[in-house]
């Protein structure tokens, strides 16, 4: 108990250092010590206040295919990560810049060497970069986290906030609540009700509130094409009692988004087992991994052994769209089918959806 109680209180003074960081880093751009450049195209940010994930990219990408007629630029953090590769692939009519540089001056040089090409300028992860005037400022909330629970009430390091909630929902033009299908209707109205109350604080009370979620929509089977539009793509209410395995597999911000959507998608199923697996956001998979999973899948087969009449096991294997841009060819590659077990990889394919009401269409608000 000694030695927790230090711990804890190391990281605590360790917050009050990242906070008085975070705090004096905004005062040089705010004072005009440092200086924040305005584009001229119209800049909108997409940011979160908790580290992990909220569906930042989810959302820019819904923006960006909403504003393609407008010519969209959407410039990343640029560390060859999957959110780069995915915002690619679902948004072909929008340039994607990533750069491990200054996005500041990356943006700025782009649209000077590009000039009347494009209408609007979409930052990922943007509402704690200063060096660039945003126009508008969304704030994703991920109602998985929410926000009495200790981690999402401290800061960096021994929570998971990167700035006070009132200093960032006193910069949001928008705040979103994502994945608010997946919580029960009163914990989503206490995190709207203590959103609003700091917003009535921060003296901006007319800040818009809506609501998202990702809706699981198919399964993409992969093959050794290498692109999941060339696999067979199997409707949701098509595959009950199909397996007798799912192995769930992602390496996201957000797990428990991934467990729980697999678990109503195959709640019904009395024949299959689901087995999860998780790795650290933007886990880079090795054949390694998949070997140790492939092992899992056999020493839970419900068959009788090979050689005495035994069922051919069927085994999916799911993960989801950015871990498959992330890790590509060890996906395709790792599954081979064999005589006592048929294995087919999916991408899990989910559609993003935002509106004002927390029923989208049925007319319940909060």
């Amino acid at each position: 108990v000694a030695h927790w109680r230090s711990v804890q209180f190391s990281l605590e003074a360790l917050s009050k250092v990242w906070g008085a960081g975070t705090r004096f880093h905004q005062w040089l751009y705010s004072s005009g010590i440092l200086t924040t450049i305005r584009l001229p195209i119209p800049v909108v940010s997409v940011g979160n206040c908790t580290v992990g994930g909220s569906g930042k990219t989810p959302m820019v990408a819904y923006l960006a295919k909403n504003l393609n007629s407008h010519g969209v630029v959407i410039v990343t953090k640029g560390y060859g990560q999957d959110e780069d590769k995915q915002l690619r692939s679902s948004c072909p009519g929008a340039t994607v810049i990533s750069s491990s540089r200054s996005r500041c001056k990356v943006a700025e040089d782009f649209i000077r060497k590009n000039p009347f090409q494009y209408g609007v300028l979409l930052m990922d992860d943007g509402l704690q970069h200063w060096a660039v005037h945003k126009d508008i400022n969304i704030l994703m909330i991920n109602c998985l986290d929410g926000m009495s629970q200790p981690h999402v009430q401290h800061l960096l390091p021994r929570g998971m906030l990167r700035e006070k909630w009132s200093d960032a929902l006193g910069r949001a033009d928008i705040v979103v609540f994502n994945h608010c299908d997946l919580v029960a209707l009163s914990d989503l109205k206490e995190m709207v009700r203590h959103v609003k109350v700091i917003l009535e604080t921060s003296k901006r009370p007319n800040t818009t509130i809506m609501y998202s979620k990702m809706v699981p929509r198919a399964l993409q089977q992969l093959n050794s094409f290498g692109k999941p539009d060339k696999g067979r793509r199997l409707p949701l209410a098509d595959i009950a009692n199909t397996f007798d395995q799912v192995h769930g597999i992602c390496g996201i911000g957000c797990p428990d988004s991934f467990r729980l959507h697999l678990g109503r998608i195959f709640n019904s199923d009395e024949r299959t087992k689901i087995f999860y697996h998780f790795f650290p956001d933007h886990h880079a998979y090795k054949f390694s991994d998949m070997h140790s999973i492939r092992r899992k899948a056999s020493q839970t087969s419900v068959g009788k052994p090979p050689g005495n009449n035994a069922r051919r096991q069927s085994i999916a294997i799911i993960t989801t769209e950015k871990d498959y841009h992330r890790s590509r060819e060890v996906f395709l590659k790792s599954f081979e089918s064999s005589l006592e077990t048929n294995y087919m990889v999916f991408c899990l394919l989910q559609s993003f959806e935002v509106d004002h009401c927390t029923s989208f269409g049925a007319g319940e608000e909060i």
